[in-house]
């Protein structure tokens, strides 16, 4: 149980996945009842589930991932600067995957998995919930 306590970076990494998967999982209700089940087009559920994670997604990795009991205005800007880069990078990686280099549609999965995570909670780590500079 260590892992959702500790402080290393392995132990806050498994502490930001399990954060953002339930933002992920956030995300995809508010989408399924707003264009599936209520009928608004698929780009206003899209932008009302990406709205709802992105507050959601906030606080549980200042409280749980990174354990820092008060965020500030500027962590949450710094925090929404972030997601819509972590969006960039991986419509980044769908491009050229699938259109300069041609290949398969799902080839674009393994940065999106892999790499964006890693560089998105480095930046999370010592630049959005950065502790002791007295920003947050």
């Amino acid at each position: 149980m260590s892992i959702l306590t500790g402080s290393s970076p392995w132990q806050a990494f498994t502490r930001f996945a399990i954060s953002g998967g339930l933002a992920a999982c956030v995300a995809i209700m508010v989408y399924t009842l707003c264009a599936v089940f209520i009928g608004w087009s698929p780009l206003i559920a899209n932008l009302l589930s990406y709205l709802a994670q992105l507050g959601i997604s906030y606080h549980l990795h200042r409280r749980f991932s990174f354990g820092i009991a008060q965020g500030g205005v500027g962590s949450m800007a710094r925090y929404t600067l972030l997601s819509v880069w972590a969006f960039a990078c991986n419509s980044l990686w769908v491009w050229v995957c699938t259109h300069m280099l041609d290949l398969p549609a799902w080839t674009p999965l393994a940065p999106m998995i892999f790499v964006t995570p890693l560089m998105t909670f480095l930046l999370a780590r010592y630049w959005v919930f950065a502790v002791g500079d007295g920003r947050n």
